[in-house]
């Protein structure tokens, strides 16, 4: 760690509590860019679900 630089600048988000989670998903989620990035994943989620499953050996149907 350099000098000046604190503990929680180099926090390890795996670390982090709850409550600082809770923050940066708060402030993630009312940003307008995040808001369409995250609506875009969830509409190809399912989709890359059924692929997945299509693809992988042993799922037979």
């Amino acid at each position: 760690m350099r000098d000046g630089e604190t503990q929680t600048e180099h926090s390890n988000i795996w670390l982090e509590s709850d409550e600082q989670t809770d923050r940066r998903l708060r402030r993630l989620l009312t940003d307008p860019v995040c808001q369409q990035t995250v609506g875009r994943m969830l509409k190809i989620l399912p989709n890359l679900d059924m692929a997945m499953q299509n693809r992988c050996p042993g799922n037979n149907r």
